[in-house]
This record gives structure tokens, C-alpha cells and sequence, in this order.
């Protein structure tokens, strides 16, 4: 059984689920025996596809021409290739300015320099904070 959840609807995610769910029983789509996904992994991954989505959008709006966001459909890090981006170590200066946590991936090249990239983690902040931290984030690659 395929649950929906809607941004937009005026129910809570709890609600939503627990709705489609008695339909699904109502109706007989979901047999006896059926075992259900807890409605918190349920509303955890909607709430984490939210997040990826506005770090996509926000990324695509606000980072600097020569950057490229790599594609990603799931997972809490998205990639950033950066190629006009400052060295690692004014990044990590800047971003620190920025009330940002940011590291070098420097000590991650076993054999030479990769790509100049930044690995954007969104598993631990507020959806509603993502537009603010990525234009502080774009600000540090100024």
C-alpha cells in the first residue's frame, strides 16, 4: 500500500496516514496480516524529502553560475561542485563567520586533489532554516 503525504493539506502527517490507512482496511486494500511501515519512519521520511527538496531548490536559486548540484534522490547530503570556490581553508574561516559547521574534505584525497566540491548535510537543522543557511553558505563562496 502506497501512503501520500501532502504538504499543503490542512491535517497533520498523523492524520493524513492514519486516514488512508482506514480506508485501505474500509475498502479491503490492505489484507489481513499486512505489515505497516510506524507512522513515524513514515513522517521522518517525508519530513527529510521535504528538506532535500527545499536544499535542492534553494541551491539551484542561489549558487553562483560556475557551481553544479550534483542530482540526488535521497540521502541527507547533496554535493555542490564549486570550481570558483576560495581554498578549503578560507571556506572554513568564512562559514565559521557564518555561524556554519564546515570541514576541509582535503583529508578525504588519497591520491591527488578531487574536485572542488561541498558536501551540503541537512540531517540535523529545521526545513524552515534551509533558505537562510544556504544563502549563508553561497555568502562564503563569495
Amino acid at each position: 500500500m502506497d501512503v501520500f503525504l501532502r504538504s499543503g493539506d490542512d491535517r497533520s502527517l498523523v492524520t493524513q496516514i492514519h486516514d488512508q490507512l482506514r480506508d485501505a482496511i474500509a475498502d479491503g486494500g490492505l489484507p489481513i496480516g499486512t505489515r505497516l511501515t510506524p507512522s513515524r519512519v513514515l513522517a521522518a521520511e517525508w519530513t527529510y524529502a521535504a528538506r532535500h527538496q527545499t536544499v535542492m531548490r534553494e541551491l539551484r536559486r542561489l549558487a553562483p553560475p560556475d557551481a553544479r548540484v550534483l542530482p540526488t534522490q535521497t540521502g541527507l547530503h547533496v554535493t555542490l561542485l564549486t570550481p570558483g570556490a576560495p581554498d578549503d581553508d578560507v571556506l572554513v574561516e568564512r562559514a565559521a563567520a557564518q555561524d556554519l559547521i564546515f570541514s576541509s574534505l582535503r583529508q578525504t584525497y588519497q591520491v591527488s586533489q578531487g574536485l572542488p566540491q561541498i558536501i551540503v548535510g541537512f540531517g540535523a537543522i529545521d526545513t524552515t532554516d534551509v533558505p537562510t543557511a544556504i544563502e549563508r553558505l553561497v555568502a562564503c563562496l563569495r
